[in-house]
């Protein structure tokens, strides 16, 4: 990003590089990098929640109510990739590199809200009983085939 904002500074807005008429090299290259920035920080976070998912689908038994959890499960992976999506949606339509660093970071921002909501329980037994053991979900029964 850097990169990006120093071309931009140093080539003043006249680039034989042109990639999509009236923009800049600097611009497109900011859009690639802020897109792929926000993919990898949330890829992780998708992950989890799909492996959330697979193992309340294949141990509803461990659950008390497992559709609740499932829906909480999917809303986190809903929430993940609609952020994805409107990350896109508004780089598409930024003209220079500033503004396309200023609505990543803003968007950034705010997805890490819940995760830091998170952090912040660090005595609280919900956290302990709930997420203490997230990445230990290994799933030992499969759910079954319907037959079609």
């Amino acid at each position: 990003m850097i990169g990006t904002i120093s071309f931009s500074v140093f080539v003043s807005g006249e680039s034989t590089y042109t990639i999509y008429p009236n923009q800049q090299f600097a611009v497109v290259l900011a859009k690639f990098i802020c897109s792929s920035a926000l993919h990898l920080m949330l890829f992780p976070f998708v992950e989890r929640s799909m492996n959330h998912m697979k193992y309340i689908n294949n141990h509803p038994k461990n659950f008390t109510h497992p559709d609740t959890a499932f829906l909480i499960a999917f809303s986190s992976f809903a929430i993940n990739i609609l952020a994805e999506l409107i990350n896109i949606y508004l780089l598409t339509y930024q003209h220079n590199v500033e503004h396309c660093i200023i609505h990543f970071v803003a968007l950034e921002v705010i997805v890490e809200i819940p995760h830091i909501l998170v952090g912040s329980m660090s005595a609280d037994k919900l956290k302990q009983r709930i997420f203490a053991k997230t990445h230990a979900l290994k799933v030992t029964e499969r759910a079954k085939k319907i037959p079609w």
